[in-house]
């Protein structure tokens, strides 16, 4: 029995490969599709999965290498971001056709909206719920700005008038990353 995630995600595809169908069968009636790129086309595509293949080893290098949350973090998010956007252009570039250039356009749009939100968000959380820091880590902007009993972020520590120590403490640092 599949789950109710399974299903969505199944009719979803389903839904996209009857769509990317549709319009692939209305630009052959057009006379677009079916015509081999242009060496412009080729050399373009490659350009672009080289650049987003050498992003996207970097980010997982990056995930690997880095030493704490944080760095891996911006790691993932960077790198990862333009990978992924270098990778979906390439796709457009090699196909040329107006629909194909329009999705992948889209795609980039949401990834470039989503990933750096989406790391903001897990970076502020962890910050809040004392993830340790790298022991390389040279300032914190955001001590004594936080409030713990109001759950609020102000700007300075000096306008946190009713600053109260965190309830809990982890470690400060984590041990230095592996250099092997």
């Amino acid at each position: 029995m599949t789950s109710g995630l399974t299903t969505l995600a199944i009719d979803t595809a389903a839904t996209l490969a009857s769509t990317a169908t549709a319009a692939a069968e209305s630009t052959d009636k057009a006379g677009s599709a079916g015509v081999p790129p242009s060496m412009f086309q080729q050399y373009l595509t490659a350009a672009l999965l080289l650049t987003g293949s050498g992003f996207t080893l970097l980010a997982g290098i990056g995930l690997i290498r880095m030493p704490d949350l944080y760095t891996r973090m911006q790691a993932a998010a960077k790198a990862g971001t333009l990978g992924m956007a270098c990778l979906i252009l390439s796709a457009a570039a090699f196909h040329g056709t107006t629909v194909v250039i329009a999705l992948a356009s889209l795609i980039v749009l949401f990834i470039f909206l989503t990933a750096p939100i989406g790391s903001h968000l897990i970076g502020r959380s962890a910050y809040f719920v004392d993830v340790p820091r790298w022991s390389g880590t040279r300032r914190d902007d955001l001590t004594g700005c936080y409030d713990w009993d109001t759950h609020r972020l102000y700007p300075t520590p000096e306008e946190n008038t009713g600053r109260k120590d965190r309830p809990h403490r982890m470690p400060d640092a984590v041990p230095d990353a592996p250099t092997g």
